[in-house]
């Protein structure tokens, strides 16, 4: 059986002076507390050291140089002591039974590895508990990440298993996690929303350049290994070169845009792009536009 004393909360920060308080906070005011919190400052320029210091004999802080998302997320790793591990960023927030609902979760369904959860741009406000689950596969995750990192409680033997997260591929360093995870454990989402994500133009993530280039490599290094074949592995391939190709255009970043359909256009991926279209981007386009729809409606 899970239980609280299994878990370990990982926060990981770097320049969060406005946000890492409350971070910090929505982990004490959990209703199944974690054992213990451990923080990874890595290399904070601003004041983010300084709003942690007042939770010092709540916490276990650890300051290094700045490696980027997976250093200080493996530093962190291997300085917990327990079976589980529950990631939350520095500018991101847990609903207070975000841990709590996880635990009942997983002691129904013992055989998982990692369970995430549903996540909001506003307040959480998650229905009355039931245990509403969406198996994640290995397909599921090449065609999209499926979940934020803050949302994650996963087993850390499973992560030492797969040598933490990888430096070479921040940006997309998580996605590339989930998937070698996926090939051998069982990973799924409780469709609750339990977390804020707090969507930080600043962030590594949101550099669409450095994620299309990490993404490709990340792409390169699956296709060798990918549980598809390679039909399917090249339609969605070439979806990630489309929808990066939107991303971009709605950011009026043009060239950069140009510069995607064009690595398409000279990659072996180029004859499946009409499947890619009719099987992930237009149905993609529809959704969001129907979400906007509901958004506006609301509003």
């Amino acid at each position: 059986m899970v239980s609280k004393d299994q878990i370990t909360a990982l926060i990981t920060t770097y320049n969060c002076e406005s946000t890492v308080r409350a971070a910090i906070t929505s982990v004490l005011s959990q209703t199944q507390c974690p054992r213990e919190i451990v923080v990874v400052d890595d290399g904070s320029t601003d004041n983010t050291v300084s709003e942690i210091l007042p939770f010092q004999d709540k916490i276990t802080l650890i300051q290094q140089p700045n490696g980027g998302p997976s250093s200080a997320r493996n530093r962190g790793i291997s300085e917990t002591k327990t079976e589980w591990i529950a990631l939350l960023d520095g500018d991101d927030l847990w609903h207070k039974e975000k841990l709590e609902r996880q635990i009942k979760t997983l002691n129904s369904y013992p055989e998982l590895d990692l369970l995430a959860t549903s996540w909001s741009r506003t307040e959480p406000t998650p229905a009355s508990f039931a245990t509403n689950l969406s198996r994640l596969s290995y397909v599921s995750l090449l065609v999209m990440n499926r979940f934020q990192t803050s949302t994650v409680l996963v087993k850390k033997a499973a992560i030492q298993r797969l040598g933490g997260f990888n430096p070479l591929l921040d940006s997309v360093e998580d996605w590339g996690a989930w998937l070698v995870l996926a090939r051998a454990n069982q990973l799924a989402i409780l469709e609750e929303p339990l977390v804020l994500y707090r969507d930080n133009p600043a962030g590594v993530s949101k550099d669409l350049s450095k994620f299309f280039e990490k993404m490709i490599l990340l792409l390169e290094q699956e296709r060798e290994v990918a549980l598809v074949n390679e039909n399917l592995f090249r339609t969605i391939a070439a979806w990630h070169y489309l929808r990066l190709f939107i991303a971009m255009t709605l950011e009026h970043q043009y060239r950069d845009g140009l510069k995607v359909l064009y690595q398409l256009i000279k990659s072996p991926y180029k004859p499946a792009a009409p499947s890619a279209l009719r099987q992930y981007l237009l149905p993609f386009l529809y959704s969001r536009i129907q979400r906007r729809r509901q958004l506006l409606a609301k509003n």
